[in-house]
């Protein structure tokens, strides 16, 4: 058995991230932001970043809570909206500790940044399980 959880010790963020990323400009205007998230496929969020570097997530069901707001939507951009809370990974986080990182948030994916703060891909729970050898 213990042999079989070594892997979340040896194995490393950079092992199973994703680098396709759905990302915006902080300044794109709302109804774009809406349309963006709509065509992505369910699940997935997008990822606000300024000269690469990560400030956020956006989800579709974070922007509902928008929508009531009509009459002032013309003016909103994703920066408005953005979820900032959402911590980030560095490619060289243990899954070991992945896991623990996941069990603190609500969403299936964390972005992966590096050292500088670069946006670099994301990391799903669907993918550390599928992964593991237990």
């Amino acid at each position: 058995p213990a042999a079989r959880t070594e892997w979340l010790r040896q194995t490393t963020v950079a092992d199973v991230l994703s680098p396709h990323v759905d990302t915006v400009a902080p300044n794109l205007p709302f109804p774009e932001v809406l349309l963006r998230l709509i065509a992505l496929p369910p699940g997935r969020d997008l990822y606000v970043t300024s000269n690469g570097r990560y400030a956020g997530l956006i989800s579709l069901d974070a922007l509902k809570g928008h929508l009531p707001d009509r009459d002032h939507l013309a003016s909103v951009i994703a920066a408005d909206v953005l979820d900032s809370t959402t911590p980030p990974v560095l490619p060289t986080t243990l899954l070991g500790d992945l896991a623990a990182r996941f069990a603190d948030v609500p969403g299936d994916r964390l972005p992966v940044v590096d050292p500088a703060g670069q946006l670099v891909g994301t990391v799903s729970k669907s993918t550390l399980v599928a992964r593991g050898r237990y």
